[in-house]
C-alpha cells in the first residue's frame, strides 16, 4: 500500500474515532422539559388573540421565555404574555408546536 493512501487512511479512522467520542456527549444536553403554554398577543391590526403551544425546556429554563418566542416565530403578531405548567414528558430542545383545535 501506498503511504499516501495510508495516512488518508489513518486519517479517517482517528476522525470517525473522535465524532464517535464525542457525539455522545453533543446529545446529552439536547433534551428537556414539555411546557403547555397559553399565550396572548396582538396583531399588526391590533386585533387580541391566544395561542396555545407545547415547548422544550431545558433544565432550569423559563417555560414562558420560550413560549413568546415560539409565538413570535409563528407570525402571527406582538406576544404580550405567555402562562405555562410543567407538562413533565421528555423532548427534544427547540420544539415549538401549535395546539391545533
Amino acid at each position: 500500500m501506498r503511504p499516501r493512501v495510508r495516512a488518508r487512511r489513518g486519517f479517517v479512522l482517528v476522525a470517525l474515532a473522535m465524532v464517535g467520542a464525542t457525539l455522545p456527549l453533543a446529545c446529552s444536553g439536547s433534551t428537556g422539559t414539555t411546557y403547555a403554554c397559553e399565550c396572548d398577543y396582538v396583531t399588526d391590526m391590533d386585533v387580541p388573540g391566544k395561542l396555545d403551544v407545547t415547548v422544550c425546556v431545558p433544565e432550569r429554563g423559563r417555560g414562558d421565555q420560550l413560549a413568546a418566542g415560539c409565538v413570535r416565530d409563528l407570525g402571527v403578531g406582538r406576544t404580550e404574555k405567555c402562562e405555562c405548567g410543567m407538562k413533565g414528558e421528555p423532548c427534544k430542545l427547540g420544539m415549538c408546536l401549535q395546539k391545533h383545535e
